[in-house]
C-alpha cells in the first residue's frame, strides 16, 4: 500500500466472539496506516437469526461508549464508519449504548454519513 500510494480499506464484521477486538483492530490499521474501516453489524437474519452470533448489550454497549469517547478526542487517523444492521435512520447500534449511559452528548462524533476523520 505505501509503494503504490493506494487507499485501503478493510471490513470488520461485528459480533459477540470479536467485540472486545474492535478497538485493537482500529488501533492496528492506525498502525498499519490503513485509510478506510467499516464495521458491519451482524443482522439478525438467515444462519444469525436466532441471535446467539450477536455482540449483545453487555459487551457492545461499553465498546461503544470508549469508541465514542476516542473518537472525541481525535484517537484515530483511520476513517471509519459503522454500519448498522438497519436501513433506518435511527442508528440504534449508536443510540441505544449512548443513551443507556446518559452520555447522548456524544453522539455528535457520529456524523450522518459514519465516516470519522481523526
Amino acid at each position: 500500500m505505501q509503494r503504490y500510494n493506494l487507499p485501503v480499506s478493510i471490513l470488520f464484521t461485528l459480533g459477540k466472539q470479536n467485540v472486545d477486538n474492535l478497538l485493537d483492530t482500529i488501533r492496528l490499521c492506525d498502525k498499519m496506516q490503513i485509510d478506510f474501516m467499516s464495521v458491519m453489524v451482524i443482522c439478525p437474519t438467515g444462519r444469525a437469526n436466532d441471535a446467539s452470533i450477536l455482540a449483545n448489550k453487555e459487551k457492545w454497549f461499553p465498546v461503544f461508549l470508549d469508541l465514542s469517547e476516542r473518537m472525541k478526542r481525535k484517537e484515530f487517523r483511520v476513517h471509519f464508519k459503522i454500519v448498522p444492521p438497519n436501513e433506518s435512520s435511527v442508528f440504534w447500534t449508536h443510540f441505544f449504548p449512548l443513551q443507556y449511559y446518559k452520555r447522548s452528548d456524544l453522539s455528535c462524533y457520529w456524523n450522518k454519513n459514519e465516516v470519522v476523520h481523526g
